[in-house]
């Protein structure tokens, strides 16, 4: 990639995928698509569409270095600096965990079934209630007292020690995200 030729758009994703595939890169054709968006802030769409545009020296100086640094196996979000999961942008970078797409599909059975427990809490206080009938008074005015309906507000998702709230609860109602550090394990560094 030297300023004496013009590398065009296509030119640099054939290179580039070339280069990664022989550092022994896994997906280098998706790793250089993710490290272009990044440059040209464009859709992957975009770059297929705009195969034939001459890259700017500015653009080439930004794209380098961002190359080298996954020709050395640093993973792609960490090298642009943030990742979508579940519709959300997140920053990443060398302390926290990538988002796998396992987990993506984690959230998404979790969201499916969170109206089917909500429905299975409701109908156990239901049948409690009713096995109240024979206590006190006040008794079943405590019982009563406990008996909330509304919107589920908080999800949290648990897979061994990584939570996954943020996702999980945005598309629900009025979604309240707790995070714990309690749980990490003993390896890892802990944070305040």
């Amino acid at each position: 990639m030297t300023s004496t030729r013009t590398w065009k758009v296509l030119d640099i994703l054939k290179w580039s995928e070339e280069y990664l595939t022989s550092k022994g890169v896994d997906n280098a054709k998706t790793v250089v698509e993710w490290l272009l968006c990044d440059v040209l802030s464009c859709s992957r769409i975009d770059l297929y569409l705009q195969f034939d545009r001459p890259m700017s020296e500015s653009e080439l100086a930004e794209f380098k270095p961002m190359l080298l640094k996954c020709a050395v196996k640093q993973p792609v979000q960490q090298v642009v600096g943030s990742c979508e999961f579940y519709g959300l942008r997140f920053t990443v970078n060398d302390k926290v965990l990538i988002p796998r797409p396992e987990t993506e599909r984690l959230v998404e059975a979790a969201i499916e079934r969170a109206p089917e427990r909500i429905r299975a809490k409701a109908e156990r206080e239901k049948n409690a209630a009713g096995k109240a009938e024979d206590r006190t008074a006040e008794h079943r005015r405590r019982a009563g007292k406990r008996k909330r309906k509304r919107p589920l507000q908080r999800l949290r998702i648990s897979a061994s020690w990584i939570s996954v709230p943020d996702p999980a609860a945005s598309p629900l109602p009025s979604p309240c995200i707790s995070r714990s550090h309690g749980s990490l394990p003993w390896n890892l560094p802990r944070t305040p």
